[in-house]
Parts: structure tokens; C-alpha cells; sequence
């Protein structure tokens, strides 16, 4: 019984020591949360970035570098979309909601997103890898045939 009311007592003062280093961060001002690949879009541009691992079943280092570079241009390539889906058209509707509407318009940003160029691929020592995607606004604006902000 005693060593319940040690341990209860440990994770009640470590919960007071999180609590009172929470409360004094929150005092001071910190910066908005940056969103990835704002400063991008500012500029036309919608860049991102994915990385990757080698699956378990590969077992040569091609079939570890080709898994690897799937898994990180699928990551890079879900970016993208989230990035494409906070855009807003000139008329004040957000990208999110006017996909949502047209099943056609997805399919269109999908097949766009698949064929982004691939502006940095790294590798890593353990055959992981890095994939950076790029697209222009004005691809996606001729692709869909809207107007973006």
C-alpha cells in the first residue's frame, strides 16, 4: 500500500510540474503557428514535402529505395492536397468546399497532384527517402478552370 501512495504521489507532483511549466508559457507571447508551405503559396507556388522508409518485405537495396520513394512522394503528395484545399477562389469559396461539391474537380486535383514535378529527391545512408513536390497556382487554375487568390 505504501509504495501505491509513493507512486500516486510521483505522478501527482509531475502532473503539478507540467501543469505550472504550461501556465508560465502561456504567459508569454509566442509567435501564430506557421502554416507548412504558406510562404509558398504567397509566392504562386505550392511546395511540399514527404519522407519515406523501406518497407519491411524489401530485402535489396532497389526494393528498398523504390518503397521508400512511394512512401515519401504519397506523403508529399497528401500535403499538397491538404495545401490545395485551404486555397481560396476569387469568389471568397474555399477549395475544400468546392471539391467537395464535384466529384469530377477531385478527380482532376488527384490526377494534377500524381503528376507534380519532383523538385528534390534525396536518399538516405539506410535507404530512406525525401521527395519535394511542386505545383504552380496556375496550373491548378488551368486544371480546374478557377481562379485562386
Amino acid at each position: 500500500m505504501h509504495g501505491n501512495f509513493a507512486e500516486a504521489m510521483k505522478n501527482f507532483l509531475i502532473l503539478l510540474g507540467c501543469i505550472f511549466v504550461l501556465s508560465s508559457c502561456s504567459a508569454k507571447k509566442h509567435k501564430p503557428l506557421e502554416v507548412v508551405g504558406l510562404e509558398k503559396i504567397q509566392q504562386r507556388i505550392v511546395e511540399a514535402s514527404g519522407i519515406g522508409l523501406p518497407g519491411k518485405s524489401a530485402v535489396t537495396g532497389k526494393e528498398m529505395r523504390e518503397s521508400s520513394y512511394k512512401l515519401a512522394r504519397e506523403m508529399a503528395e497528401r500535403q499538397i492536397e491538404a495545401i490545395i484545399m485551404g486555397l481560396q477562389c476569387t469568389d471568397g469559396r474555399f477549395m475544400n468546399s468546392v471539391l467537395a461539391s464535384d466529384a469530377k474537380l477531385f478527380a482532376l486535383v488527384r490526377k494534377l497532384i500524381q503528376k507534380s514535378t519532383v523538385t528534390r529527391k534525396e536518399w538516405t545512408n539506410d535507404n530512406g527517402c525525401a521527395v519535394t513536390l511542386r505545383l504552380t497556382k496556375s496550373q491548378i487554375e488551368k486544371k480546374l478552370k478557377l481562379r485562386l487568390k
